[in-house]
């Protein structure tokens, strides 16, 4: 049995020896194509970093920033070409409505100038009126006067009428005599 042990052990080991070298096969095939991939990747970044292919990707970088800016600065301008737009149309639309409150203001005054003059007019009329007015007031107070006096002459004896009849029995029966002069004017 030892033989026969000895046998299988020896057996064993060929194949545990294949099986190691095959794993270490495998591992060494696996290492090689690790490092093959790194060394590709490598190469791949070698060449990616290269000062040329650097440069040239730096410089779309910048013309991409610089078309950008200029891409921002030309709506700037069109957005500040169209402020001056809305802010001269807002500038005439306030001229335009400034002239109509001038002309308004100037129809105002033609207007106010024509009432003036044709109160003044009036006016004018008026002083002259004012005299014949007057002159008329002071007609109506004589007729007025001597229409009050033809009453009062109707309704009252004259004085000389009245001194006529001083004497007479009729006037101031039972009562004491007095002294009728004439009333002082």
């Amino acid at each position: 049995m030892a033989a026969a042990e000895a046998a299988q052990d020896k057996l064993e080991r060929e194949e545990g020896t294949k099986d190691r070298k095959a794993v270490e096969a495998a591992f060494k095939a696996e290492r090689e194509a690790t490092l093959e991939a790194k060394r590709q990747q490598v190469q791949k970044v070698k060449q990616m970093t290269q000062p040329s292919i650097i440069e040239e990707a730096l410089q779309w970088a910048a013309e991409k920033r610089e078309k950008a800016a200029e891409a921002r600065r030309e709506e700037k301008a069109k957005l500040q070409e169209a402020r001056r737009g809305v802010q001269e149309d807002h500038l005439n639309y306030s001229k335009d409505i400034k002239q109509q409150v001038n002309a308004i203001k100037e129809n105002v005054k033609t207007v106010q100038g024509e009432v003036l003059k044709a109160k003044q007019a009036h006016a004018s009329k008026e002083r002259d009126n004012d005299y014949l007015v007057q002159q008329e007031k002071i007609r109506v107070l004589a007729d007025k006067k001597r229409a009050h006096q033809n009453v009062y002459q109707h309704k009252y004896a004259s004085q000389g009428a009245a001194a006529s009849w001083v004497g007479a029995s009729t006037l101031r029966r039972g009562g004491p005599k007095r002294d009728v002069s004439p009333p002082r004017d």
